[in-house]
């Protein structure tokens, strides 16, 4: 007979990677600072839209950076940045900007259209290209 042995549980600091999709004006935005407040306190924002998660600044607290050039390299540099300063949190808004980077500098290199790319693709697999 085979031995099943049982072991006390113990919670883990794991990290959570959430994303959150819908069309234009769905409260993507909200609903990620909503989440975000739950799960911690020190709340950052990196936001490529042009500051548009600073609309929710009334009813929320988080500190953003706004970003106006978009790679992978860029997003991991900005989330080690926000380790590093002990956020708890960090919403990225939005996520889609640094893999259509890739997808319009292949396409300027091809001369047209780059193939597209489904979304869960790994960053880490687009920096090291």
């Amino acid at each position: 007979m085979t031995d099943f042995t049982f072991t006390k549980a113990t919670k883990k600091a794991a990290k959570g990677r959430i994303a959150i999709d819908g069309p234009s004006g769905s409260g993507k935005t909200y609903t990620a600072l909503t989440i975000a407040g739950v799960l911690g306190d020190r709340i950052a924002v990196i936001d490529t839209e042009h500051g548009s998660a600073s609309k929710y600044a009334d009813l929320f607290t988080f500190d953003t950076l706004h970003l106006h050039r978009y790679s992978p390299q860029i997003l991991i540099d900005a989330l080690t940045a926000a380790g590093g300063a002990g956020y708890e949190v960090v919403v990225v808004d939005s996520l889609s900007h640094f893999w259509m980077h890739r997808r319009h500098a292949r396409a300027s290199r091809q001369g047209g259209q780059a193939r597209r790319r489904p979304r869960h693709v790994r960053l880490e697999r687009d920096a090291a290209g």
